[in-house]
């Protein structure tokens, strides 16, 4: 990749590649010597740190720690939004002073300050003029997408782990692994609790794929409310059952020597299923005062509550967004919400880098 100008090196990057990565330009002259740039996958992490004068941007805080850059200090602050509003991300973390980079944000630093701004938006794939007017077609594309991100990180992997829970999403990403010259594995948990064996489901997709299903037994003295939280953790996200579950399928991979771990859990996303109360504000700008209402009430069957329940939470979230907009990126409006859609590009190429840290 070459470019004579940062800004068009940036978009370049945005708009012809995808992966993980976070890209970091230096400038001698002009407005900021430094500026960042994180993929809008989000899938390398950055934070960055910055007061009198100094600071660091990393991919992994525990490296900063070790070189004695920051010590660790909740913000309590934080913790209680978090819990409060599960869906809303900033880019205030858990431990006083850190901020974390958003996907496909910028930061410039310049004379130790630093300002954050949107460089990708997913809202220039949905906008009206570049909207599918064919329910087909539109699945067909998502479809290929999600097929050629699968391959292609299969194929950067010597041998797979495939967890197999039975659903919709695993059973996806399964089909796409048909044909992969890459050895796969395929495991499904299996736990004490009744109703939860989806095996004989789990085992139609092993036999598509040509390989024994494994079951993993989890026990529920797997979910501890005390466990070790990774020393990359920022944010308070990892619950207790699922801490364990992490646990179950990181000593099952380390047994059978595998490194690459493939799963359905990021389907929700893919397709939009969204349990937050972002839809509303959807229905609302799109078809008016009765669709909003009505998404409101769905809503209210989702989550099993009553209606006036739905609604307020989905003021509170409007106005705990207007209160948190100066902390998310200087270019952010309050009228967008996290929802993250893709349109495919043609041509497209996938880079990754390993974790990094830099001291400024």
């Amino acid at each position: 990749m070459r470019s004579s100008k940062r800004g068009s090196l940036r978009a370049d990057l945005l708009n012809d590649y995808w992966g993980d990565y976070v890209l970091i330009q230096f400038e001698t002259s002009g407005r900021s010597a430094l500026e960042i740039t994180r993929d809008p996958s989000g899938g390398l992490a950055c934070l960055h740190c910055v007061r009198e004068g100094g600071g660091f941007v990393t991919s992994d805080l525990s490296l900063a720690i070790s070189l004695r850059l920051y010590a660790k200090s909740i913000d309590w602050d934080h913790v209680a939004h978090a819990l409060t509003y599960t869906f809303l991300r900033t880019e205030r973390t858990g431990l006083r002073h850190i901020r974390e980079l958003l996907p496909g944000c910028s930061l410039s630093l310049c004379r130790g300050r630093f300002q954050s701004e949107r460089a990708w938006s997913p809202w220039d794939y949905v906008a009206r003029a570049v909207r599918h007017k064919n329910p087909r077609q539109a699945a067909e594309e998502v479809r290929a997408v999600v097929a050629m991100v699968v391959r292609a990180w299969a194929s950067t992997e010597q041998a797979i782990l495939l967890e197999l829970s039975g659903g919709l999403d695993s059973s996806i990403i399964a089909t796409c692994l048909q044909r992969s010259p890459v050895p796969i594995a395929c495991a499904t948990l299996v736990m004490p609790t009744a109703g939860t064996d989806e095996r004989l489901y789990a085992e139609d997709m092993a036999n598509q794929l040509g390989v024994s299903l494994q079951a993993v037994p989890v026990g529920l003295a797997t979910s501890r409310f005390e466990f070790p939280v990774s020393p990359d953790q920022v944010t308070p996200v990892t619950g207790i059952l699922q801490q364990g579950v992490n646990e179950v399928w990181e000593r099952f991979a380390d047994r059978h020597g595998i490194l690459g771990r493939f799963a359905g859990a990021g389907g929700d996303t893919v397709f939009c299923y969204l349990k937050g109360t972002a839809p509303v504000v959807d229905a609302l700008k799109e078809r008016g005062l009765f669709a909003g209402i009505r998404t409101i009430h769905h809503l209210s069957l989702l989550h099993r509550c009553t209606f006036g329940r739905a609604a307020v939470l989905r003021s509170r979230v409007a106005a705990s967004t207007m209160q948190s907009s100066g902390e998310m990126t200087g270019s952010t409006s309050t009228s967008k919400h996290p929802c993250r859609a893709l349109r495919p590009l043609s041509g497209t190429r996938r880079i990754a880098i390993s974790k990094i840290a830099c001291k400024i």
